[in-house]
């Protein structure tokens, strides 16, 4: 009987180093089985889509295929007082880009707010107040990086100290190569430094068939401003106004896909 149990408990200690032995190995093996968290699960928006190439016909947003995650799905896709007038996602040629936004009736003041990368919370490289509903980006705020994402919003005094804003859409100056790409075509249509309002708007339609958002409405606002009742300027305005809504419909459509 002695032997019998003498038997039993060492075929249990063999058996338990050999579980022992075993289980770092089954543990990393089930550690590695386990799915990994998704950006979506950990409170991120995921990887941001490829970038268009830029080309003739590409549209007004820099990138396609935004997901209902995205802060930029909510920023240009709302139209009225504050909002603004620009893509969801746009670019610039000049890197003085031209800012406009509906304006708020009764108003006479904005703060104007550019900020590094996407985020109403990151820093703010630039602010300013503007007594209009426009501002062109001084000579003598910060420079802006070709090819990084920057964005932008306004405000106005809301009750009891606070502001109200207008929704932040975000934008890029061109890269050194797609810029080439541009500053070649205006060079080619006779476009490089454009006076007269015909050649101005020539401008603007050059601008507009590659997708540059502020230019092309930098373009025609100078011809509205001192054409306001040019019939051609006018129609062009609400093309682009159009074209706009429509891209960003779009995204907003595929969003929910």
């Amino acid at each position: 009987m002695f032997k019998f149990f003498k038997s039993v408990r060492w075929q249990t200690i063999v058996l338990s180093s050999a579980v022992m032995l075993c289980l770092p190995g089954f543990l990393s093996v089930a550690v590695a089985q386990q799915p990994s968290q998704t950006p979506s699960s950990q409170g991120q928006s995921g990887p941001r889509p490829k970038k268009q190439k830029l080309q003739v016909g590409a549209g007004f947003e820099r990138y396609a295929g935004q997901n209902a995650a995205s802060k930029m799905i909510a920023g240009g896709a709302t139209r009225g007082p504050l909002q603004p007038i620009a893509p969801v996602e746009g670019l610039a040629f000049n890197n003085r880009p031209f800012f406009r936004w509906d304006a708020a009736p009764g108003i006479k003041s904005y703060l104007f707010e550019l900020h590094d990368n996407t985020g109403t919370s990151d820093a703010i490289v630039y602010k300013t107040d503007v007594t209009s509903a426009q501002l062109i980006y001084p000579n003598d705020a910060p420079p802006l990086s070709p090819d990084k994402l920057y964005s932008w919003r306004v405000s106005i005094p809301g009750v009891l100290g606070t502001r109200k804003y207008g929704g932040s859409v975000s934008f890029s100056v061109l890269s050194s190569e797609d810029a080439k790409l541009i500053a070649d075509a205006l060079k080619k249509a006779g476009l490089v430094a454009p006076k007269t309002v015909q050649e101005r708007l020539r401008a603007a339609d050059v601008f507009k068939r590659y997708g540059i958002w502020y230019d092309a409405l930098r373009s025609i606002s100078e011809v509205l401003t001192e054409s306001p009742e040019d019939a051609s300027a006018k129609s062009f305005y609400d093309e682009m106004r159009k074209q706009l809504n429509l891209e960003q419909e779009q995204i907003k459509t595929a969003a929910k896909d």
